[in-house]
């Protein structure tokens, strides 16, 4: 008789994935922001995932947001093998002082909200 061979899920997440829940309200375009350490510089992500400071304001449409807490950088290397649409970006979950929680893309040096949680 025949073997059918079953395929496991991996044990461990997609690299990249983000952790759950997913966020229920996503904008139709990213919204740029600036996310700023405790002495106001821009935080950064190095190639290897490591951030440079810890996100400590969120600077929205004007408004300067303390972040109350933070996880990530869940990196993601999307088309790697294809020069022309390979992209790099670094995801994030952040609360702000306002009672928000919100999902943060970092790419190329640039900050956007890419979703926000009820």
């Amino acid at each position: 008789p025949a073997r059918r061979r079953t395929v496991e899920p991996p044990a461990a997440p997609w690299p990249g994935r983000l952790e759950d829940p997913a966020p229920p309200v996503v904008p139709p375009a990213p919204v740029p922001v600036a996310v700023l350490d405790a002495a106001g510089r821009p935080v950064a992500v190095s190639g290897r995932a490591e951030v440079s400071a810890a996100p400590a304001v969120l600077e929205l449409r004007g408004r300067r947001l303390p972040v109350v807490g933070w996880t990530g950088p869940w990196p993601a290397v999307e088309y790697w093998w294809d020069p022309g649409r390979s992209r790099r970006r670094a995801r994030f979950q952040v609360t702000v002082a306002d009672g928000r929680a919100l999902l943060l893309t970092l790419e190329d040096g640039a900050w956007y909200v890419e979703g926000a949680y009820d």
